[in-house]
């Protein structure tokens, strides 16, 4: 048999309002007497709240063999969840905490499950409070850095409850340590992740032998539905919640035809600069949904740049391909829907819409990670048109 391992890492300062003590209390709740399969473990990486501990804290959960419910034990470490290297050096001792001997890998299931804050390529928290000695992006974590966090596994899935995380970028990062990918393109909650119902579908996976991929789809579409109950009962957050997008993406397979192709777009789109493109960056920003954000869905993205080259067989070709691949790593393979101004399609890309060269998130992003920026020709596609339209004076709050 199989043993089901789950890492979950809690931001506790994602629950945010006057029930956000509550909101943990509940999570947590569910952790102790929600019972697993005697073959599952989860460990909770929890970070907690400034005002309540500095300390990040590891709590392992076990099924309870004297009663129903779950054993709780702490785990004696001290690791920082927002360093990277902190993060890796906890993932690799907790694997070994659980590695029987003459184990191979195969007789292992990992699973990691995110919740926080999320801005596109970076999570969790900033603090930047009058007198705080630390920089004011201590607390920040990278996509990049997460991921290699986990090179130790080989993760069947990771679950981001974050805001903004289906960026192309980290799509890519999280494709060379997951096999399908949760998340969402724009907003989300934390009330969406329904952890008693993945530990109830986990068991029934580890009773039955059922394969990633059928266990996965009865994942998300709980998700989905929660986020529709939230919509319709929640007065708090349906009105924020509306359009907000959730995908199931298999990366490996087709996902590295989609960037390699994307790539061959933005180049195509720097070699032949036109004027033009400044008007359509100005409209296309206006046109979107929730252009407050500084995403965009990059399917709706690359249709809208395919209309100034009709007759370019070549970039119909990408784009064509690009939509072809798009439908293939999505679990809802039907619902492509281009037609529709307001739906998302599963992975979004940078498109800024402030007077500014570059947002708060990703002008950090680029400066500690410059070789994974040169990576994307889009970047330097963006850049072009952003100091044109800022030299000229034409983008506007």
């Amino acid at each position: 048999m199989k043993k089901h391992i789950t890492f979950i890492l809690f931001d506790t300062d994602a629950a945010s309002g006057i029930f956000s003590n509550e909101l943990v209390f509940a999570f947590e709740n569910t952790l102790l007497v929600t019972q697993l399969h005697s073959d599952s473990i989860i460990f909770y990486l929890k970070v907690p709240k400034k005002q309540e501990s500095e300390h990040h804290q590891i709590y392992r959960y076990d099924r309870s063999d004297a009663e129903n419910g779950n054993t709780q034990s702490p785990v004696k470490r001290n690791y920082n969840f927002k360093d990277y290297i902190s993060l890796r050096r906890c993932i690799t001792f907790l694997k070994e905490q659980v590695w029987e001997k003459n184990s191979k890998e195969e007789d292992y299931r990992w699973y990691f499950i995110c919740i926080g804050h999320g801005y596109g390529y970076t999570f969790f928290d900033y603090d930047n409070e009058p007198g705080n000695e630390r920089s004011a992006y201590d607390n920040i974590l990278y996509a990049p850095e997460l991921a290699n966090s986990f090179k130790s596994v080989r993760l069947t899935l990771s679950l981001f409850n974050t805001c903004n995380f289906l960026m192309l970028e980290n799509c890519r990062y999280f494709s060379t340590v997951t096999k399908y990918l949760i998340g969402t393109e724009n907003y989300t909650s934390i009330k969406f992740l329904d952890l008693a119902n993945y530990i109830t579908l986990l068991n029934k996976r580890i009773e039955t032998n059922e394969d990633s991929y059928h266990f996965l789809l009865k994942l998300y579409t709980g998700l989905l539905e929660k986020r529709d109950e939230i919509i319709s009962n929640d007065p708090n957050d349906s009105e924020r919640l509306k359009g907000a997008s959730i995908f199931m993406l298999n990366l490996v397979s087709h996902f590295h035809n989609i960037f390699a192709e994307f790539n061959r777009v933005a180049y195509r789109l720097i070699k032949i600069y036109l004027e033009s493109y400044e008007d359509w960056y100005k409209d296309f920003r206006k046109s979107q949904v929730q252009n407050e954000m500084d995403y965009v869905d990059m399917l709706r993205c690359i249709q809208s740049l395919h209309l100034l080259f009709p007759d370019d067989k070549e970039f119909l070709n990408s784009y064509l391909i690009i939509r072809d691949e798009m439908a293939a790593i999505r679990c809802q393979k039907d619902l492509i829907n281009l037609n529709n101004e307001n739906e998302l399609n599963g992975i979004s890309i940078y498109l800024p819409q402030f007077d500014r060269n570059l947002d708060f998130h990703y002008s950090r992003f680029r400066k500690k990670f410059p070789y994974l920026f040169d990576d994307l020709e889009w970047n330097f596609f963006v850049d072009r048109i952003v100091y044109k339209m800022a030299n000229k004076k034409v983008l506007k709050k």
